[in-house]
């Protein structure tokens, strides 16, 4: 029987408990002795610039005894999803340890987030094609630009139903409820937030950046924390709002998971994501784009209109358990073809 095994850093609890589907924790293995340290560099350094297909020196002070245990269990009938692991280095090392061709990397990032200067995009778009490796994205422009297969975004509706089910109180408290990493996007927050200012709304904004001497405007740094707020109350947060807004980042063309917070929550999702009128889970009573010709002139009627409610199929194309049934398990993994 073929197996499917998921190697990240994390992953959903909910999927990775079926019989044939294997989550390994990946660890990136670190020396605090200065010798023990330089040894590892050098491995590292040869095993991922020496472009050889086979190469198993090092694998234990590379990875660690337990990690290359578990991997070293994948058949060549198996397939390997590598999860979000952006490195490419970490990625041909772990080619070379296995044993299965059928290996493929999903980035859950937009590679403009992941590879900011010219160096390290051209290194690892150098290395990919150089190794041959297999990269999928959820962003249309990645997968156009960089030779990437083009996958639905994807979450776990699960978590999110459970959440949802738990939370007795469902009042409205908020308009517009916005949380994220600032990643440069200052400018484009502070706009989109005197725009709901301008309009009279009630917004929950939570920004997250480590340190709070960066510059912004005052009415943003109020707003500003040094430590990420826990997810579980985030979404307690969003059920209490009748919208949530998305700011993607420069260059991202593929939805974030707001569209899919909105979708399950049966929210309303205010984005800067144009792109999102070729998502089938797309309704203009449902998604509002800033800075784009939409169906109500502003925001507040935007809110006030009737939500509509996305066909079951629709949404079930971005739920984890169809996503790898039909992405991962069903689908070979051909590194020339593109969906």
């Amino acid at each position: 029987m073929q197996n499917i095994y998921i190697i990240g850093k994390e992953f959903f609890p909910n999927i990775a408990n079926g019989k044939n589907i294997i989550f390994i924790k990946y660890r990136k293995h670190k020396y605090h002795n200065i010798f023990k340290k330089c040894v590892w560099y050098i491995i590292r350094t040869y095993r991922a610039y020496s472009g050889k297909r086979i190469c198993h020196w090092g694998a234990r002070i590379l990875f660690g005894k337990e990690f290359v245990d578990e991997i070293r269990k994948v058949t060549s009938e198996d397939k390997v999803l590598i999860w979000d692991i952006p490195s490419i280095k970490t990625n041909i090392m772990l080619h070379q340890e296995l044993c299965t061709d059928q290996v493929m990397t999903f980035l859950w990032n937009p590679v403009c987030s992941l590879y900011q200067s010219k160096f390290s995009l051209w290194k690892f778009l150098h290395y990919k094609e150089k190794n041959h490796l297999l990269y999928s994205t959820f962003d249309p422009h990645d997968a156009r630009t960089h030779n990437m297969l083009l996958l639905p975004q994807v979450y776990d509706f699960k978590q999110l139903r459970q959440i949802l089910n738990n939370n007795i109180d469902n009042s409205i408290l908020y308009d517009v409820v916005f949380l994220a990493a600032l990643k440069g996007r200052e400018y484009e927050i502070y706009k989109t937030f005197l725009r709901l200012k301008e309009e009279n709304l009630i917004t929950f904004f939570y920004l997250f950046h480590p340190n709070m001497r960066i510059r912004m405007p005052d009415s943003l740094k109020e707003m500003l924390h040094t430590e990420k707020i826990q997810y579980n109350e985030y979404i307690k947060q969003a059920i209490h709002s009748k919208s949530i807004l998305e700011i993607v980042q420069k260059g991202q063309e593929g939805m974030s998971l707001r569209p899919l917070e909105a979708l399950i929550l049966k929210k309303k999702l205010i984005t800067n994501n144009a792109n999102i009128v070729n998502e089938k889970i797309y309704h203009p009573n449902n998604v509002y784009i800033l800075n784009y010709p939409n169906k109500y002139h502003s925001i507040t009627e935007f809110l006030e209109a009737p939500y509509i409610e996305i066909p079951e199929e629709l949404k079930m194309r971005h739920d984890i358990q169809t996503w790898i049934q039909d992405y991962i398990i069903s689908t070979p993994f051909d590194k020339t073809k593109k969906k």
